[in-house]
């Protein structure tokens, strides 16, 4: 979105004839959000992790299997987390035994981040539960794919 735009939007937001309704989708995205990270950390705490830490693993395996050796940055970048969050994140997993890194191999300023067999067989367990649940989750979703395209296409703005 442009800086332009951004202004208009903000500037029709103080007038009066400022829709509710597009309100009420930024409040119901919240809720939905909200709802369902309460849900996934639910189901994802007996294995010690959240859903950040959840994705930390599942874009480390996925970014190993395209570049065999992925930094803390280009996790961070995937999933859309700033420096300081994903940071903390391999902290903690690497506490947990579920990640280690390792120099990488050709830039020097950079780590490899690679999941430990650990990581890996939780990794597994935690993709599967998640897959079940979000087909519960958004089982009221009429149209999916459409639904899908929909997010990607207001993430990816």
């Amino acid at each position: 979105m442009t800086k332009k735009a951004k202004n208009k939007i903000l500037k029709k937001a103080k007038t009066k004839d400022f829709n509710n309704e597009f309100l009420s989708i930024g409040i119901q995205s919240y809720k939905m959000n909200k709802r369902w990270e309460d849900c996934i950390n639910s189901i994802l705490s007996p294995f010690n992790l959240n859903h950040n830490q959840f994705y930390t693993l599942y874009y480390t395996n996925e970014l190993f299997k395209m570049f065999s050796y992925p930094t803390q940055s280009m996790i961070g970048k995937e999933i859309g987390l700033e420096k300081m969050m994903i940071s903390k994140i391999i902290v903690q997993l690497e506490n947990l035994k579920m990640i280690e890194k390792r120099k990488h191999p050709t830039d020097t300023r950079a780590n490899s981040i690679n999941l430990t067999k650990k990581g890996f067989d939780v990794l597994q367990k935690t993709t599967k539960l998640n897959i079940e649940f979000e087909k519960e989750f958004f089982s009221n979703v009429t149209n999916l794919k459409k639904f899908i395209k929909n997010l990607n296409n207001l993430v990816n703005d």
